[in-house]
């Protein structure tokens, strides 16, 4: 592990995308281990973007906002079993609008 390699007065940053994990189950992801193991861990940051904080074209921000919500529609769908889907969609991008 990278982290496990650095001197005394090292700096490092780290970057990484949880919406970009191309493993069969991104449950097993490294990245989501070592936010839940360092979080709370003196000297360790998470920084957090969104949607918002993406400066490029935007298409690109109405892309990332459909994409988020397309994945909390399927967590809750999850959380409700298969057949919720399309109505956690709806719920989440409201009746008749959902993204283009």
């Amino acid at each position: 592990m990278f982290v496990t390699r650095m001197g005394n007065g090292s700096k490092a940053v780290i970057t990484g995308d949880l919406t970009q994990i191309d493993l069969p189950n991104p449950k097993k992801s490294g990245l989501f281990d070592a936010l839940r193991v360092l979080e709370g861990v003196e000297g360790i940051r998470f920084c957090h973007f969104e949607d918002v904080d993406v400066v490029r074209h935007s298409l690109v921000q109405r892309i990332v906002r459909a994409y988020d919500s397309y994945g909390r529609a399927q967590q809750l769908a999850l959380e409700l079993g298969d057949a919720g889907l399309a109505d956690a969609v709806e719920q989440e991008q409201g009746p008749g609008n959902r993204e283009q």
